[in-house]
């Protein structure tokens, strides 16, 4: 079963993961929807940002990615304002990465409902950090999800320190 419970801002505050060792990942899924030998691993310890781990994808040295890596869900509320923050680096400049940074409606490649960022062609081996502010379009669960796209044989792809926060009304006052 995944993320069957969302996280909900109003009563549980900002949603963070820095993929650590203590961390629970437990609702977080990964797909390898070419079922090649690159894959997203939630806990690896190359090159964290913060702390000892983070979230890498591992490349195919023959197949393109197709993988994709989904939070927990998320109940988000139609017109309110979400800052959504995550930093990413590659494992090396010689080998680019790309890939698609999507809000979806299910913890599947077939439930994107928008792409926030599209990136190919990555080569900076410091982190990177995607930082922005969406409005959701209506209420409901949402999942946030990292597809990678990279070509074959490039290599590491690796995510950290994720968060996503309810931007707080301002007071009519």
């Amino acid at each position: 079963i995944v993320n069957s419970l969302p996280h909900d801002f109003s009563t549980e505050g900002d949603y963070t993961m820095g993929f650590e060792a203590s961390d629970d990942v437990s609702g977080w899924s990964t797909q390898n929807y070419n079922d090649d030998g690159g894959i997203w691993t939630l806990q690896g310890t190359t090159s964290p940002r913060t702390g000892s781990n983070a979230a890498i994808y591992n490349y195919s040295p023959t197949n393109a990615a197709d993988d994709w890596m989904f939070t927990p869900c998320l109940s988000l509320e139609s017109g309110e304002d979400y800052i959504i923050d995550f930093n990413y680096p590659v494992s090396s400049a010689t080998f680019p990465e790309s890939f698609d940074f999507h809000l979806n409606t299910g913890a599947d490649n077939a439930s994107v409902s928008s792409t926030l960022l599209s990136l190919s062609n990555i080569t900076n081996t410091t982190y990177a950090q995607f930082l922005d502010t969406i409005t959701a379009a209506s209420t409901g669960s949402f999942y946030f999800a990292w597809e990678a796209t990279s070509t074959a044989n490039e290599f590491n792809l690796i995510i950290d320190d994720f968060s996503v926060s309810k931007l707080a009304a301002l007071d009519a006052g």
